[in-house]
């Protein structure tokens, strides 16, 4: 195995016939054979949302995979199957459920507005859960949030139903991803998620792809919304900031990791780097 970690990488290459002096900022290399792919695909997705940390203060990551951070939905209060374990976060429920047992689902004990979340899962077979966002209580129609779905597609029926629109990675009975982009990998294996929230803007990653993107309150959305499980909420999705949920849906899952970075006000100058990676420097030679 060789590791480099590095903020600024030099690279010589050819240029239209000419010598070019390229570099690659803030990447790390990993030269071992089936992570190089995945760390790959997490340089591409950090290239994806340059655009972000460009025009906005973006704060530090944050974990949130300790259970100090979580408190049970007061709507499903009752014996918690959550538990941390070798710095995970798991739903216990590998030996089935016990006997009376009423699902809970995790609340945050802060609100986020503008953000985005990592996060890397291990589904069972069949598993279903799944992230809100911008959770809050909408009165006569109960507690609602945005859902990231997390689910073994091939094993749980949930993930055929609604033309896609219910599968992983989908905004849940909203949106369903690009399957030309969508590689899901299968229930025992690790997944990376990526929920970006914006203003009205949000976007879904799935494994270094961006799968799904979405501007609430515009056309798509209000037709998606109006054939969906959430058109009695009529501001479903519109609050500007909420609660973040991890769900038990009766099904074990693992959270291997789970961060956050807020979003928070424009820079006051827009930088000199352009959107992506690279950026070419003038020719060493002519």
């Amino acid at each position: 195995m060789y590791m480099m970690n590095t903020d600024t990488i030099f690279i010589i290459a050819m240029n239209k016939g000419k010598l070019a002096l390229i570099f690659v900022e803030s990447l790390t290399v990993l030269l071992l054979s089936g992570a190089f792919s995945q760390a790959a695909g997490q340089v591409a997705a950090d290239a994806g949302i340059r655009w972000i940390s460009d025009r906005y203060r973006v704060s530090k990551p944050v974990s949130l995979i300790g259970l100090e951070h979580w408190k049970p939905h007061e709507k499903t209060a009752g014996q918690t199957k959550w538990i941390n374990k070798d710095g995970k976060l798991i739903l216990d429920l590998f030996s089935g459920k016990p006997k009376n047992y009423a699902s809970v689902s995790l609340v945050s004990k802060k609100e986020y507005g503008n953000f985005i979340l990592d996060f890397t899962w291990i589904a069972e077979k069949g598993s279903n859960s799944g992230i809100k966002y911008r959770f809050k209580d909408f009165g006569g129609n109960g507690w609602l949030g945005c859902e990231y779905q997390i689910l073994d597609d091939p094993n749980n029926g949930d993930g055929k139903k609604e033309n896609g629109r219910n599968s992983a990675a989908s905004l849940y009975n909203m949106f369903a991803p690009d399957p030309a982009k969508k590689k899901l990998n299968s229930y025992g294996n690790r997944n990376t998620g990526r929920i970006v929230v914006l203003n009205n803007h949000a976007e879904h990653w799935l494994n270094g792809e961006k799968v799904l993107e979405y501007e609430i309150g515009d056309e798509d959305w209000k037709k998606a919304h109006a054939s969906s499980k959430f058109a009695g909420a009529e501001d479903f999705g519109k609050n500007p900031k909420g609660l973040l949920l991890v769900q038990d849906h009766d099904y074990p899952i693992t959270f291997e990791t789970i961060t956050v970075r807020e979003i928070g006000g424009q820079k006051a100058s827009p930088p000199f780097r352009k959107r992506g990676i690279w950026r070419p420097v003038r020719p060493i030679w002519k």
